[in-house]
């Protein structure tokens, strides 16, 4: 699917900002495309931590899928009170979804 995507819209610049195994980027750059992966394990906090700033300029493309909400036992401390094995409705899922906003600039 990352291919379809990236191979249409062909940007100079992608960034996943929750890349978790890294297929996305591995996809961007086998085809040539300047990408960046940042996730939780690597010590990038989307709810806390601005995108644009850690990539250090504009992405053309910013694309990721939520983590599953089962997947990974965060303890907490992570994303702050009930982080992680959150149900998809829940206020949590709807902060980390608000916190794409990190990754656009207002010029």
């Amino acid at each position: 699917m990352y291919k379809r995507i990236v191979d249409y819209l062909r940007p100079r610049v992608f960034t996943d900002p929750m890349v978790g195994s890294g297929t996305s980027v591995e996809v961007a750059r086998e085809m040539g495309i300047e990408a960046y992966g940042l996730d939780l394990h690597s010590g990038f906090n989307i709810l806390k931590t601005s995108v644009l700033e850690t990539v250090g300029k504009p992405s053309d493309l910013v694309l990721s899928h939520p983590p599953y909400h089962d997947m990974i036992p965060y303890s907490g401390s992570e994303w702050g009170r009930g982080g992680g094995r959150i149900p998809t409705t829940s206020p949590a899922v709807r902060r980390k979804t608000s916190s794409w906003t990190s990754c656009t600039s207002h010029s």
